[in-house]
């Protein structure tokens, strides 16, 4: 599976589909979006940092944005995130 990382400035509290939900990241999250964020640091072209954040690192991102009053989103298959988007 393809994992996308996209932006998104505007969304509802939780869309479903038959497949994927998008919700607002949980705390507990953010183990899978650095693993899904370390994975494309590692292996891909879209960004350019060296080294993959930590879970850590990750969450506070995650806590930055929304002290400024931005989304941070997973979409869940099931119970697995299998990716995630921000602003």
């Amino acid at each position: 599976m393809k994992f996308l990382m996209t932006t998104m400035a505007l969304v509802a509290s939780l869309v479903v589909t038959d497949r994927v939900a998008v919700r607002d990241a949980a705390e507990t999250d953010f183990g899978e979006i650095a693993r899904i964020y370390g994975h494309h640091t590692l292996h891909g072209l879209g960004s350019f940092e060296e080294e993959p954040p930590d879970e850590d690192e990750m969450l506070r991102r995650g806590a930055e944005a929304r002290e400024r009053g931005l989304p941070w989103l997973v979409a869940c298959a099931g119970e697995s995130v299998v990716g995630y988007a921000y602003a």
